[in-house]
Formats: C-alpha cells, sequence, structure tokens
C-alpha cells in the first residue's frame, strides 16, 4: 500500500486494549467537543497557555484548536498566552 497508508496503520492500536483506549479517547473528545460548542455558542473567548500550531493532531489540544478555527475562531497572541476570540 502507499505513503499514506503505512502512516495511518502506525498510528492505529493493535490489541484490544488499544482499541478500547481508542474509543475512550473518542468519547472523552466528544464530552470536550460539547463543551466548546456551549462556551461558542456564548460567544465565550477560549484561552490557552501554550501555543497550539504545533501540537501533534492526535492530541486534544490540536483537535480543540482546530475545531475552534473551523467554527470562527481567530487566534490572538499575548505573551506566552493565546487567545481564540470568535471573529
Amino acid at each position: 500500500m502507499g505513503k499514506a497508508y503505512d502512516e495511518l496503520s502506525s498510528r492505529l492500536p493493535t490489541n484490544a486494549e488499544g482499541w478500547n483506549e481508542q474509543m475512550r479517547r473518542k468519547e472523552m473528545w466528544r464530552i470536550n467537543e460539547a463543551y466548546l460548542d456551549g462556551e461558542m455558542a456564548q460567544n465565550k473567548p477560549i484561552i490557552f497557555t501554550s501555543d497550539l500550531k504545533d501540537a501533534p493532531d492526535w492530541t486534544f489540544s490540536y483537535w480543540e484548536y482546530e475545531h475552534l478555527l473551523a467554527n470562527g475562531y481567530a487566534e490572538r497572541q499575548v505573551g506566552d498566552i493565546v487567545i481564540l476570540e470568535k471573529k
């Protein structure tokens, strides 16, 4: 198969416990996503204490950052703090 398949398959769990962990992460993300959606519905800013542009794509921080950007939030850097606010 191709490079994309190899990269994806290297991140997939190879045993039952790995799949259980993957499912727990997905459920945790759904809860986190619902919280972010509630905050966005109220146009609240979201504050991060680290730069998320380089966060690995498997982390919750990355998912949060991408979710906010995809939903009309823009980033503003204030010192070491990243604030995402509705555009």
